[in-house]
């Protein structure tokens, strides 16, 4: 009991608690009567410095006050509207729209990145006046040397001079590839018409070989033809491919004009606009 009650005299005049002078007097008089007292009083003394030092409490400045609160408020703010978001994200009405938009975007970047499809069931493109039969026939003469161009140049005016002055009466269209380079043209007849051809090589002797013929040649009783369907496949702006022996054919329509192109390059050297 008398050590509980010095330690409560020690803990008191540390915290100067003590005030009345007779306390005082009687806690001096602990200490001369009892050595161990004074080392208690010192090493409570040192704790409490210890403490005092480690704990010390600096005021905030007051830009770093400022700093805090508006931190403080911008993220309160932040989390409203996230709990706002998330309300929103798990509405049925969001949800709905959410998947909607979601199907479109899919949707749209089908129809965007479809690959050019080869279809087989158009109208088999038969007979001697058909575009693609002719123009396979052009080609595979051309490649054992029956068929070898007439004008050699790469200037393009003077190609549609050439073009005009052997008789083509349409305007042509010379397109130009990457890797490949335009090696000369010609112009055949077909039941007393002219008509355009291109040929185009590249650096392995492959060859792109476009036969060109203006739509109103495929009017009425026509003496060069694609069946309807195919035609109208055409006029959408759609392209056709198909594949024969050792080499590709194409149908396309460009301007006012339906281009037959043929070429024996493997498919990773063709030119993105065959």
């Amino acid at each position: 009991m008398e050590n509980k009650r010095n330690k409560d005299f020690i803990t008191a005049y540390l915290d100067n608690e003590l005030k009345n002078q007779a306390e005082l007097n009687n806690f001096k008089k602990e200490l001369e009567k009892d050595p161990s007292l004074e080392f208690d009083l010192n090493a409570e003394s040192l704790t409490k410095k210890m403490l005092t030092n480690k704990l010390r409490i600096n005021n905030t400045p007051d830009n770093i006050k400022r700093k805090i609160l508006k931190n403080l408020s911008i993220e309160s703010i932040a989390s409203k509207n996230k709990n706002a978001l998330v309300s929103r994200i798990y509405s049925k009405r969001f949800i709905t729209f959410s998947t909607v938009g979601i199907i479109l975007l899919a949707l749209l970047l089908l129809l965007i990145n479809r690959p050019d499809q080869t279809y087989t069931n158009f109208s088999e493109q038969t007979g001697n006046n058909n575009m693609l039969v002719m123009a396979r026939t052009y080609f595979e003469d051309f490649l054992v040397g029956k068929n070898n161009p007439q004008f050699n140049s790469n200037n393009l005016d003077e190609i549609k001079n050439f073009f005009k002055l052997q008789g083509v009466k349409y305007d042509i269209f010379i397109p130009e590839y990457n890797n490949y380079s335009l090696a000369g043209v010609s112009v055949l007849e077909h039941h007393g018409e002219k008509f355009a051809h291109q040929i185009y090589t590249d650096k392995n002797g492959n060859f792109i070989y476009i036969f060109q013929v203006h739509e109103n040649y495929f009017k009425g009783d026509s003496i060069i033809r694609l069946t309807e369907d195919l035609m109208n496949y055409l006029r959408k702006g759609n392209k056709y491919i198909s594949r024969q022996k050792n080499y590709i054919a194409v149908l396309k329509k460009k301007n006012e004009n339906v281009l037959a192109l043929v070429s024996n390059s493997p498919d990773a050297d063709l030119p993105d606009n065959f």
